[in-house]
């Protein structure tokens, strides 16, 4: 898929102002919307709002908001229907996640993170229990809506100062047989689904969606770097969120909140545009801190929350290496090498014959 560049501030100088603003907003009003899971509101307003480089684009600040309503209600349906029928809904949310990998993998398209992550999420809650399928298809919908009218209105009010717009350049790999490497995919990426919907615990929902976005990437180096990135950003943002709710703690106050999820919002903007370390890295780092500030608040188990979604990206990120590298080894890198082998063997034997028929020709 595409990679997130740096920010460049003299095309967009309202760029953390403005991200810090989407963030404030999506705190403030996220109980007002009825948005029960406000760590959805908060994770994908930050990531549209800091993935945007040049002028607002309409497809990508209103139509993509728009169609997580759509899609999330679709995919709550089909789990509502066939949850009653474990063989049917395994199998048909499977194909959801084979179809995903393969836009994100095959052809570099973003909207397989959508397609596979979203029917991840709700399968994982659907089987939690009715109630939650319910809250989540609702938090999608008024998620969706509240960024179709925040990112434009802000972007109203804060426009960058350049005419160009953004075109998306996906790196799509290039394999001869891309339906063996989504099945290879797929074989990781479905006992990790298996695992979460025979468990039915919603607190594990962060494990697949790690494992898709490793596998989502075609190269090897890619891959690596996408996990490196996932856990160093996991790290960073543990780190951040420690910090926020130590001071929440002294000041328990939603204007104070609101204030901290701002500041995390300004650090990530200025870690994207003059941070030594990676675009992404910043961005997946504020979005940990946010959703784990959000998660945590009001709550004794702070550090718990902390610890358990460090260690499940940690598991997550290297599972989906470790079992890739070890699946392609077996079913492509030792069948090549046996069949590189064979035709060195057989060619061996053709000189050898024909070194032979020469000497039996000789005088």
């Amino acid at each position: 898929m595409e990679q997130l560049t740096r920010v460049d501030l003299a095309e967009d100088p309202h760029f953390a102002l403005r991200t810090a603003l989407g963030l404030g907003l999506a705190v403030l009003l996220a109980e007002p919307l009825g948005i029960s899971v406000p760590v959805l509101v908060v994770s994908l307003t930050l990531s549209l709002m800091s993935s945007q480089r040049g002028r607002f684009s309409l497809r990508r600040g209103m139509v993509v908001p728009l169609a997580i309503p759509v899609i999330s209600a679709i995919f709550s349906a089909i789990a509502a229907m066939t949850l009653g029928e474990p063989l049917l809904f395994t199998t048909i949310f499977l194909i959801f996640a084979a179809i995903g990998l393969y836009l994100m993998v095959i052809r570099g398209s973003i909207a397989g993170s959508l397609f596979a992550i979203i029917p991840a999420m709700i399968s994982v809650t659907a089987v939690a229990s009715d109630q939650a399928l319910v809250v989540m298809r609702d938090s999608f919908t008024m998620t969706g809506l509240f960024m179709a009218v925040t990112l434009p209105l802000l972007n109203f009010l804060l426009p960058p100062k350049t005419d160009r717009v953004h075109v998306p350049a996906p790196v799509a790999a290039d394999y001869d047989r891309p339906g063996r490497e989504v099945l290879l995919r797929l074989a990781i990426l479905a006992p990790v689904l298996l695992f979460c919907w025979i468990t039915a615990d919603a607190n594990l929902v962060i494990l697949p969606i790690i494992v898709i976005f490793v596998l989502g990437q075609g190269e090897h180096t890619m891959r690596h770097r996408e996990a490196f990135d996932r856990i160093i950003a996991t790290l960073l943002g543990a780190a951040t969120a420690i910090a926020g709710l130590a001071v929440y703690h002294l000041i328990p106050a939603l204007p104070v909140f609101i204030g901290l999820t701002m500041l995390v919002g300004l650090y990530a903007a200025h870690g994207m545009s003059k941070g030594r370390l990676s675009p992404v890295t910043y961005q997946f780092g504020a979005s940990v801190a946010l959703i784990l500030m959000v998660t945590s608040i009001g709550t004794r188990d702070a550090f718990e929350i902390i610890f358990q979604r460090t260690a499940l990206t940690v598991v997550g990120a290297v599972l989906a290496i470790g079992a890739l590298a070890l699946l392609e080894e077996m079913v492509i890198g030792a069948p090549a090498r046996l069949r590189q082998r064979r035709a060195a063997r057989v060619t061996a034997r053709r000189l050898v014959l024909v070194h032979s028929g020469e000497s039996m020709r000789a005088p």
